[in-house]
């Protein structure tokens, strides 16, 4: 063999045959103080043990990669196996929960009341179950959603409950009171400009007592009716079993005693109509304007409205006891 002329160690890709066997060499050169090679150092191996080697090597990483395999489809298994039983504990959740949301709807939507108010009836179409479990969240994304839909719808019908007068359709108690706190507020910060109107049922006891509830009931709705059409039904509100009151806004004392006018018009035709009730419809009123400077509260304005209805309604039993004498 010739010695190697580079400045770097050397290896034989091919085996050599002699008479000793067959052998790689290695070659690695050695150098001077100087960086000259002043010698080399060779090895011989024997060919049979280093292919030996190298079988033993890749053998050995054949059995691991097996290994490697089998054992991540046994966990590949595991986790697989796993996850179905998940997916099958949360299909049966989501069943559960798309039970719970259909009934849940058909609670909110089997409210009569509220079935009227709906105009178009429409309830949250029913969703068609699917095996696809994509699908079947897909489905109850969709169920949820008009569920939603339809809770945002109910709120408002229950709002709306809440604050309106069941027999006629005004504003109730619980509406003044929030209006009274609005106008109190503006009032505080100088920017209120409104009015108040008074009304007294004239002899609702009598009525109930003579001709019945029914009778004083379609009375109290005549009369709710006259006001609300005349003030709107956003700014009347029944705030006793004969009392009404309306508040009009940007409205004068004069404005507000012309209106008043005007549901006597109303009410004079509801006492002459074929469909009127056995007994007459009879409303005391009166009206007084918010005075900016001087009324400090809401209270102070209602209070003299309050008096200029008492007023009239003094007026109107002093008239009915001179028709009795006549």
């Amino acid at each position: 063999h010739s010695f190697p002329t580079r400045r770097s160690s050397d290896l034989d890709e091919k085996p050599y045959s002699d008479s000793w066997g067959r052998f790689y060499s290695a070659y690695s050169p050695i150098f001077d103080s100087h960086g000259q090679v002043t010698g080399v150092v060779g090895l011989d191996f024997s060919a049979e043990w280093y292919e030996m080697q190298i079988r033993q090597h890749t053998m050995s990483i054949g059995v691991i990669s097996i290994l490697s395999v089998l054992i991540g489809a046994a966990v590949m298994v595991l986790i697989t196996s796993k996850l179905r039983h998940k997916f099958k504990e949360l299909e049966h959740g989501l069943s559960a929960l798309a039970k719970n949301v259909d009934e849940l709807t058909e609670e909110i939507t089997s409210n009569p009341g509220y079935k009227e108010s709906l105009g178009d009836g429409a309830a949250p179409a029913q969703i068609v179950e699917s095996e696809d479990f994509d699908d079947e969240i897909e489905a109850l994304g969709d169920k949820i959603n008009s569920m939603q839909h339809e809770l945002e719808r109910y709120l408002l019908y229950v709002h709306a409950q809440a604050y309106t007068d069941s027999l006629t359709g005004v504003g109730n108690t619980n509406g003044y009171q929030e209006e009274l706190k609005r106008l109190n507020e503006q009032i505080t910060r100088g920017e209120a400009d409104f009015c108040a109107a008074v009304f007294d049922i004239d002899n609702l006891k009598i009525v109930n007592d003579q001709y019945g509830h029914a009778c004083g009931d379609s009375i109290i709705r005549g009369a709710g009716r006259a006001i609300a059409g005349v003030f709107g039904k956003e700014r009347t509100f029944r705030i006793g079993g004969d009392e009404f009151i309306a508040i009009p806004l940007k409205m004068t004392e004069e404005e507000a005693n012309a209106k008043l006018l005007e549901i006597e018009a109303v009410i004079a035709g509801f006492n002459a109509s074929p469909d009127h009730p056995a007994a007459v419809l009879s409303l005391s009123m009166g009206a007084a304007a918010y005075r900016p400077g001087k009324d400090s509260c809401f209270r102070e304005v209602f209070v003299r409205a309050d008096e200029a209805m008492y007023a009239a309604k003094g007026e109107h039993h002093r008239r009915a006891s001179v028709m009795r004498v006549m």
